[in-house]
Formats: structure tokens, sequence, C-alpha cells
């Protein structure tokens, strides 16, 4: 079983990484960082938001605008000469974050030190492979809404530590620890489900691990 977060990291590719910093001038490691942090808000907006009909439409509606034989290839925005698509873009990446995008953008820029046109441009290219990806697997039935924020949920352990502070109550959360709290009970099933096989080693997914329970026992301490 793969895992979600591994997928989307993965289709963020090291020569997408270093134009990028040859673009903004930025260490390929921080810019790095950046791009796990989005792809781990992205995903803490959505369990945000519930396994909802709403949540739903927004993956699909997105994903159906393109074509579902093409590879999802990540790209800069300035080879996105589509203005109709840019706006899709920057429109779900509104919606995801409860109209607070660029709340989002700010807090990235202060937490990580980098500008915030940087951040922008980094979040739309990453929202829009992620939307995409996440989109295509209710398309074509791999999961549903319910099942894949349910996933999504079990993975936390392996992008919470990603999530920069602050976005907890930019979502309108008391805590991390409460992410996943808008799910439906058959959303956390499937989250204790895959969670169980994740610990018990049926994924090949192990890093961050360890630095997930140091943070967990750090923030749990508090």
């Amino acid at each position: 079983m793969e895992l979600l977060f591994k997928e989307i990291r993965q289709i963020i590719t090291p020569e997408f990484i270093a134009d990028s910093s040859r673009q903004f001038m930025i260490d390929e490691a921080v810019l790095t960082s950046l791009s796990d942090s989005i792809v781990a808000g992205i995903f803490g907006a959505l369990l945000s938001r519930g396994d909802n009909s709403v949540s739903e439409d927004m993956l699909v509606s997105f994903a159906s605008r393109f074509d579902d034989n093409e590879e999802i290839k990540i790209f800069s925005i300035e080879d996105q000469t589509n203005s109709k698509t840019v706006n899709a873009i920057i429109a779900w990446e509104d919606g995801a974050f409860g109209g607070k995008r660029m709340e989002f953008v700010s807090l990235l820029a202060q937490t990580l030190g980098v500008d915030k046109a940087c951040v922008e441009q980094m979040l739309f290219n990453i929202a829009y492979v992620s939307a995409i990806y996440l989109g295509r697997k209710i398309i074509t039935k791999e999961y549903t809404v319910t099942g894949l924020l349910g996933q999504m949920h079990a993975e936390r352990n392996f992008y919470l530590g990603y999530v920069p502070s602050g976005l907890t109550s930019l979502l309108g959360l008391p805590s991390l620890l409460t992410l996943g709290q808008n799910l439906t009970s058959d959303a956390k099933v499937v989250s204790d489900t895959v969670y169980h096989e994740i610990m018990h080693g049926n994924t090949p997914v192990k890093e961050k691990k360890n630095s997930w329970w140091k943070w967990f026992s750090f923030k749990a301490a508090l």
C-alpha cells in the first residue's frame, strides 16, 4: 500500500525543485521543506472540511477539467497560459483553505523565512497536481471521498511534522490532535484500519515515523 502523502511528494520532482531554486535563488533544501509543508497543509485543510459532498465535489470538479489520460506533471506557473485554469486553481486553493489561502501563504513565508511570492507560486504548482491526483482517485472509484480522507487521516504521522505552527488556528481547530474531528464515523473506521496496517509494517513507507513520535511526545508534554 502506497501512502497518498508519499505519492504526491514523488510528483514534486527534484528537477522542479532545482528549477525553482534557480528561479527564486533559494536553497533547494528550503524549497523541499516548503513543498512538504504545502502538501501537509493541503491535507490538513481537506481533513478540516470533512468527508462530505462539498469536499467530494471540490476534488472531482477540479480534476474533471483535465484529460484523465495525461500524466500528472508539476510545472512552473510561467508555463501555465490558460487564464481560466489559473483562476480555477486559485479558486480551489481558496476553497480548500476556507477562503484563507493568502493567510496560509503568509504563515509559510514567516515560518520558513521565504518571500511570499515564492510561497504563492509553489502553492499554486503543488495545489494543481495535488487536486488532480486526489480528484482522480475518486473519479476512478479507487476511493470514495470517505475512504480518501480516512486514509489521509491515518497517514497523519508522516506529515504532521511538516505542518507549520499556526495552521490549526487558521483552520479553526484547537490543536493538531483534533485534526479530522469533522470526519464521519465511517472515515474514522477507515483511518483506524489503515493506521493499523501502517504501524504493523504493511506499507513500504517508514520515513518520519521516529520524528513524529518525538514531536508527539513534546506536544503531549506541554
